[in-house]
């Protein structure tokens, strides 16, 4: 599976390692493209083919991620890894 893997490093209690997290996708056989929504115009990889967009933070970044995804008006699945301090989101 293709996964567009966007990720809030400085989410939740103690900084998340993005290198640990994408080579543990890819040692499940996934492509991986790795892209930090603290980066500018991070939106834009959403215009790669891919199959999921993986969005990994806290409430807000899952918020960013969804609505960045539907900005483009493509159908992407879209799963959360919650990585916040609270996870809302993830817990409703």
């Amino acid at each position: 599976m293709k996964i567009i893997f966007m990720h809030n490093p400085a989410a939740g209690v103690e900084a998340t390692d993005a290198k640990h997290l994408t080579a543990l996708l890819k040692k499940c056989g996934h492509k991986v493209t790795y892209q930090s929504v603290k980066e500018k115009n991070y939106e834009q990889i959403l215009e790669e083919p891919t199959d999921l967009v993986l969005a990994a933070g806290g409430d807000g970044t899952i918020k960013r991620v969804v609505l960045a995804v539907h900005a483009t008006g493509h159908d992407i699945p879209i799963s959360a890894l919650p990585l916040g301090t609270a996870n809302n989101l993830a817990r409703t």
